[in-house]
């Protein structure tokens, strides 16, 4: 799946943010909730770990929430394969924040 980018999201002067997650819902509501803020804009949305990487080398935002949990290649692997393309560079860092969605094993007490 390609990357979708946002109406109008190249000039605002807002901070910039790529969200990605493999469940359109939260995709969805997290895009809703950050919009809301005057100096933040959701600039794209990415379901899978190919199309975060095409997002950000043609978006360059300034930050990218990534699902740990992604479906086929996950957060992690994402992660790793940003830094081995060495996507981020001096000219482009932007902050990447990894979120695990859910947990799916036990606490030992």
């Amino acid at each position: 799946m390609t990357p979708l980018e946002q109406p109008a999201c190249r000039t605002t002067g807002k901070t910039r943010i790529l969200v990605v997650d493999d469940h359109p819902i939260v995709r969805q509501g997290l895009s809703q909730l950050i919009n809301q803020e005057a100096d933040l804009t959701v600039c794209g949305q990415a379901e899978e770990a190919t199309a975060a990487l095409e997002a950000m080398t043609t978006l360059r935002p300034d930050f990218v929430i990534v699902d740990i949990s992604l479906n086929g290649p996950d957060g992690l692997d994402l992660l790793k394969t940003i830094r081995e393309k060495k996507i981020i560079d001096d000219a482009y860092k932007p902050q990447v924040i990894a979120a695990i969605q859910e947990f799916k094993g036990t606490f030992k007490a």
